[in-house]
């Protein structure tokens, strides 16, 4: 029996843009200071994230995660590496809900989307895999709340 069924394929999940997403993550140095910190995991899966932020005048202004996870929550983690500085909770909430669009096959993005978060589209047919990139997401939302 091949990988593609009529669900989608590994090929299509493992893409080379979600695989280069995973790589470019680099587990971060704890920060010197930091106002929210957060262990968030999915006991399923084994996925986790230790999240600590610097906030200053309700903005992120620093960001470190240690992910240990599988190449889908990497790369969530990753888009959230790339975007969060400066951002606010109600900015974060946005780009949350943008992702869910995506992966449960929303066709709008929603005001917010950050860029490369369509990469997770191949996710609609992999129901199993959802939560990988959302916990990430989740545990940012936690901090932030």
């Amino acid at each position: 029996m091949s990988s593609k069924g009529r669900l989608g394929s590994v090929e299509d999940l493992y893409s080379a843009r979600i695989r280069n997403l995973a790589r470019e993550l680099i587990n971060g140095e704890a920060l010197y200071e930091f106002s929210k910190e957060i262990y968030h995991d999915n006991p399923y899966c084994g996925d986790s994230v230790r999240l600590q932020l610097r906030i200053q005048n309700r903005k992120i202004m620093a960001i470190s995660q240690v992910v240990h996870g599988c190449t889908i929550c990497k790369a969530s983690a990753c888009l959230i590496d790339r975007n969060v500085v400066g951002l606010g909770l109600k900015e974060v909430d946005l780009a949350h809900d943008s992702l869910r669009r995506v992966v449960m096959g929303n066709e709008l993005l929603g005001p917010g989307a950050w860029p490369d978060i369509e990469v997770f589209q191949p996710l609609q047919r992999f129901r199993g895999r959802w939560n990988c990139a959302f916990l990430p997401f989740q545990a940012l939302s936690l901090a932030l709340n």
